[in-house]
């Protein structure tokens, strides 16, 4: 039976190169002389570039079967584009630019991962949480190395190590099975008719609002604690205690999935979200920040699982990366939203923005309740229909 493996190392390099910058991306654009709101605007190139990215590529891959081949190329691709970073000092527009250049070639890299991932586990069985997982690693360990690294060589030497993660990401792209490019006529009109489901959107709209929820850590943490007056070593050790968190649950996210059901994970996701957000307004002890990093499991780590595995479930079997790539695209479209507003209410206060994000993820809360019922619902049709077949067949 064909190895994971090459599918966990590739997590692992690309997840690691993504947590050497991520978390510490507005510390280098402040030192670039951006104030907060300027920060999180540029923070927003990400998303917009994940708008499009992931349903076009996933899309083209399926259209074409060329899923491996696209890895390889945007995985040089995106390493090339990052030491633009480099070059372009505190010029607004080149950094724009850049930002643009790079978020584009990046954006598809985990809906091919995902995909390759899920189709994988379809085959040869597994669990898609136990390979992604490794990704989460690799952002724990590169928000534990970076934090040490920001405190003691600055956030010059944090960019270096980023770019050094991205060129092995390259090396790595060519260790996953790539099939020759083949057209595949099927797979336009299949996703077409996907989009035709009306509890889809209900779905998509929950993954919008809550990644909107949730911009308010991606995009202003860092600067908040900050503000508080800790440490970077302790924004990693902060973002670490919630990746292992994240980690722990992704382990055992097959059992929970398949004891609880994908949908009601997916809603308890979400309302976690709601709780957490609204503690964040209110908590602004080391000790306090640190109690509230567990949830991260389930607003990230169990959102994203069965967030995917539920999209999956919508595809056929000639549309799973366009699927994945719907689903990057709601998650996108929340950032875009998300990130500006994070900022513009930071600047009011860390709390006003935290309490906006438990609004939001309260909406978000009731669309993912909706979808399940929605879900219990066509469901049950379905059952009615077979046993209506059945009937008339006896």
């Amino acid at each position: 039976m064909p190895s994971a493996a090459p599918l966990a190392i590739y997590y692992l390099v690309f997840f690691f190169a993504f947590g050497s910058f991520w978390p510490y991306f507005s510390l280098f654009l402040e030192n670039a002389g951006l104030p907060p709101a300027e920060i999180t605007t540029l923070f927003a190139i990400f998303p917009v570039m994940n708008v499009v990215g992931p349903p076009l590529c996933g899309l083209a891959a399926d259209t074409w079967r060329a899923r491996g081949l696209l890895q390889r190329l945007l995985s040089v691709a995106q390493a090339i584009a990052f030491g633009g970073f480099f070059l372009v000092g505190s010029s607004r527009l080149a950094l724009a630019a850049v930002t643009a250049l790079f978020g584009l070639l990046r954006s598809p890299i985990g809906t091919l991962a995902d995909a390759s991932t899920l189709e994988h586990v379809r085959r040869h069985g597994g669990s898609f949480g136990r390979v992604r997982l490794w990704g989460s690693v690799g952002f724990l360990m590169a928000v534990l190395v970076s934090g040490r690294v920001l405190d003691r060589y600055g956030i010059g030497m944090v960019m270096r190590v980023a770019l050094g993660c991205l060129g092995a990401l390259a090396v790595v792209s060519f260790t996953i099975p790539a099939a020759p490019p083949r057209p595949n006529p099927l797979a336009l009109r299949e996703w077409l008719g996907m989009l035709q489901k009306r509890e889809l959107w209900v779905f998509l709209a929950a993954v919008l609002l809550s990644v909107l929820g949730a911009a308010c850590y991606d995009s202003a943490f860092a600067l908040h604690v900050k503000r508080l007056g800790y440490p970077g070593q302790f924004i990693g050790l902060a973002l670490a205690t919630g990746v292992l968190a994240e980690v722990g649950l992704m382990a055992v996210s097959a059992r929970m999935l398949e004891r609880v059901g994908v949908e009601r994970v997916f809603a308890l996701a979400v309302a976690t979200g709601a709780l957490r957000w609204l503690l964040m307004a209110h908590v602004t002890t080391e000790l306090g920040i640190l109690a509230l990093q567990p949830l991260h499991g389930m607003t990230f780590g169990m959102l994203l699982v069965s967030g995917v595995t539920i999209m999956r479930q919508r595809a056929t079997a000639d549309t799973v990366t366009a699927a994945q790539g719907l689903f990057w695209a709601a998650y996108a479209v929340g950032g875009v939203v998300g990130y500006p507003l994070a900022g513009r209410l930071f600047e009011r206060s860390a709390a006003t923005m935290f309490h906006a994000s438990a609004a939001i993820s309260l909406l978000a809360c009731a669309c993912a309740l909706a979808y399940a019922r929605l879900r219990s619902m066509a469901e049950a049709r379905e059952g009615q229909a077979g046993e209506a077949v059945n009937l008339a067949g006896s």
